[in-house]
This record gives structure tokens, C-alpha cells and sequence, in this order.
């Protein structure tokens, strides 16, 4: 047992080196990611257990993010986005600023949640046990390698604890997108993890903190994910990872029937 914790702390430690570019190009720019959150997001990476994921806990989180955005969509009065304010638990400023928004700046509504905020608004009363799997990594949190949702409640309470790994401990978001692409593509769950691997790597270098505790500018780059940038982290699995292309079946074997076809693609 003692060696098996031992493994899975160096697992976490060294998850840098299991990160994949998407290209042999440096950066445009620096990294502006505080050092502790990018830290904490790339440690995600290593606690992904593939066993743990199944499609139909990723249907859920997708159901439920669609859910929350159509509830978004139809906010058209102070009534509305209070409601919305209660049930995502939003701190008194930004209940405001919602407000203001749904009556007069509409078309930034539909961005003004994140995608956590909208899986929250979309679950309704259900429970996230289940989905823990796909939370993130709670060490600065709860002093553990595992992953977590959090509570539900106004982000801003980790507001200003830096050096801690805080802001980044507190955000799925990334894995909640994710889920939710990969659900529309109808692919597996398990793929989260190799994914994962390019998309981490992608976001802690190119999203744009202006501050430690600049939440929203995380909350944009995973906004702006789409089909064609998981193509892309799925293109990199061929490679190397775990998907792999079946070629032609050599002469030999054409009469085994258990061979899959030429043109499927399986799963290591």
C-alpha cells in the first residue's frame, strides 16, 4: 500500500513530463498563468482515472450545461436573473452585474457564466458524487490527490489567497468543456485523460491572467474551446497515444474473423 501512494505521489509530480505540444513552436508570448495554479491544473492531468469516467456520467454534465445555457437564454427580466443568481450562488456583486446585464447588454449574457456556473445552474438539486471524476485537483484545498467539484458557492471566498494554488484547485471548468465536447462528438469518456494531456498544456500557456485571482480570464479561453480545437488534441492520440489507426490487414490474417475492420480506429 505504501508503495502504491508513493506511485501515485510521483505520478502527480512528475505529470510535466506526460504533457503534449500541439506544435514544435514556441509560445507567441510567456505564460502569464500564475505559477501554483499552472502547477495544479497540469496535476490534473495525472489524477484522470480512465475507470472512473463513463459516458453517462459525461452525458449528465453535458445535459446539464445545455440545460443551464437555455436557462441563461431566456432570462429577460430582474426576476429571472435573481432566480439564476440563487440557485448558482453568485456573490452580491456579480448578482448585480448580472442583473444589469440581462436588461441591458443581452448579448453578453449567454457568457457571462462559466461553464461550471452552468453545470451548477443546470443540475438542478441533484448530487455530484458521481461526478467527482471530473472535478479538479482539491491538494491546495483538501491536502489530497484527488479531484473534486468544490461547493457550490461564490468563487470570490478564494479570492486573494495566493501562493496557494487556490484560484486553479476551485476550477473544473476545463474538464466540464471537455466533457461536454466530447459528448457532442459522441466519444469515450476514458479519452478525457489523454486529451487532457495537449489541452492542459495548450490553456496554461496561452490563457491571458491579468492577476492571480483573474478568474475570468481562464473562464474566457475554456469558453472559446470548440469542436475543432478537441479534434486537434484527438489528432495527437494517433501519434503515439493511445488511438490507433487499424491499416490494411496483412494477407495472412484476412480470414481471422476477429480481426476489426480497416478502417476502425481502437483504443489502447
Amino acid at each position: 500500500m505504501a508503495r502504491r501512494r508513493l506511485a501515485a505521489r510521483l505520478d502527480v509530480r512528475l505529470a510535466d513530463f506526460s504533457l503534449v505540444r500541439l506544435s514544435s513552436r514556441f509560445p507567441s508570448r510567456r505564460p502569464t498563468l500564475d505559477e501554483l495554479d499552472r502547477r495544479v491544473l497540469i496535476e490534473a492531468v495525472a489524477l484522470i482515472e480512465p475507470a472512473s469516467l463513463s459516458d453517462a456520467d459525461r452525458d449528465t454534465i453535458a445535459a446539464a450545461i445545455r440545460r443551464g445555457r437555455a436557462r441563461m437564454d431566456a432570462a429577460r427580466s430582474p426576476r429571472d436573473s435573481a432566480t439564476i443568481a440563487d440557485e448558482v450562488r453568485l456573490s452580491a456583486p456579480r448578482r448585480t452585474l448580472l442583473s444589469w446585464t440581462v436588461m441591458h447588454d443581452p448579448g453578453q449574457v449567454a457568457a457571462f457564466l462559466s461553464p461550471s456556473e452552468l453545470f451548477w445552474l443546470g443540475l438542478g438539486d441533484d448530487r455530484v458524487e458521481a461526478l467527482q471524476a471530473w472535478g479538479a485537483p482539491a491538494g491546495p484545498r483538501l491536502g489530497c490527490h484527488c479531484l473534486q467539484f468544490g461547493l457550490r458557492r461564490p468563487w470570490e471566498i478564494i479570492a486573494g489567497r495566493r501562493n496557494a494554488g487556490m484560484l486553479a484547485s476551485a476550477f473544473p471548468d476545463l474538464n466540464l468543456r471537455l466533457a461536454e465536447l466530447l459528448s457532442e462528438l459522441r466519444l469515450p469518456a476514458a479519452l478525457l485523460g489523454p486529451v487532457l494531456r495537449s489541452a492542459t498544456l495548450d490553456f496554461v500557456n496561452a490563457v491571458i491572467s491579468r492577476d492571480p485571482d483573474d478568474r475570468r480570464g481562464l473562464v474566457v479561453f475554456v469558453q472559446a474551446l470548440r469542436s475543432e480545437h478537441l479534434e486537434n488534441y484527438l489528432a495527437l492520440l494517433t501519434t503515439g497515444g493511445p488511438l490507433v489507426p487499424v491499416g490494411t490487414v496483412d494477407a495472412k490474417d484476412k480470414d481471422d474473423p476477429g480481426l476489426p475492420g480497416t478502417q476502425e480506429v481502437i483504443a489502447r
